[in-house]
């Protein structure tokens, strides 16, 4: 399992690292100054996703407050300014100026949500730090959850803003985006959810036991994975798709 573990990470990484090559060099010849921010903000994000591999874990709060600096505070919110910077440029690609569910509302809620979900999980680290208690399964569960709102209000308002564009390539670059993010919101509910409440547990005596536990949290991992690829790839379409918004025309390109 350690060897396929490997491998799926360099493959992931591989396509990250490509990700972001792509969107930092087609950003330098797009025209318009929102095709080259959200190139900008494509890059950072498969930079930001890298490290995701491995996934960290640990119980010292000390390291859990390095963690949480990175995966729970900065990559959240790079992805939120992201999805919520695109989904409003869509907008103005759209001929009718849809309003995608509700989103010039729906996303003060979005940010709100998760800021405090980043704030609640310092204070249970700080609260760790202070008293040493230490509550593994909660600290997990807030890795994971400040990552909920972006992807669940995101992906589709993303999909509906692909359907609803009047530019072919718009809807392209849309799509792989909304793509990547219900396959990233996949991947975070297996890896968090499923695969750490067994990891931590105590498996029954008996050989068939042991495998039948052993074989189900290999199995979570792997799905993450192998979902956490896909999602990989989705992003990497998404900057391979920025080489045509030169061509986009309307509202949205003008500054």
């Amino acid at each position: 399992m350690i060897v396929a573990v490997f491998i799926e990470d360099i493959v992931a990484g591989v396509i990250l690292a490509l990700g972001a090559y792509w969107a930092f060099t087609i950003r330098r010849v797009l025209k318009s100054k929102s095709s080259r921010s959200e190139a900008l903000w494509l890059g950072v994000a498969c930079i930001f996703l890298i490290p995701l591999l491995p996934t960290p874990t640990s119980t010292d709060p000390v390291i859990q407050l390095i963690i949480g600096v990175f995966f729970v505070a900065a990559l959240p919110l790079v992805l939120l300014a992201w999805i919520d910077g695109t989904i409003r440029t869509a907008r103005r690609s759209d001929p009718l100026f849809r309003d995608t569910i509700g989103w010039s509302k729906v996303r003060f809620v979005v940010w709100g949500v998760t800021i405090v979900l980043i704030a609640a999980y310092f204070v249970l680290v700080i609260i760790e730090t202070l008293t040493g208690t230490v509550v593994a399964t909660v600290v997990g569960v807030l890795i994971a959850a400040p990552y909920f709102p972006v992807v669940l209000a995101g992906s589709p308002a993303l999909l509906l803003s692909a359907r609803r564009t009047g530019s072919a390539i718009r809807r392209t670059n849309l799509k792989w985006f909304g793509l990547f993010a219900l396959f990233l919101l996949a991947s975070v509910v297996t890896n968090f959810i499923m695969a750490p409440s067994f990891a931590g547990q105590s498996f029954p005596s008996g050989l068939f036991y042991f495998l039948a536990f052993k074989g189900i949290y290999a199995i979570g991992y792997n799905v993450f994975q192998i979902l956490f690829i896909v999602a990989t790839y989705c992003l990497y379409r998404n900057a391979r798709s920025l080489a045509q918004l030169n061509r986009v025309s309307g509202s949205e390109e003008v500054e």
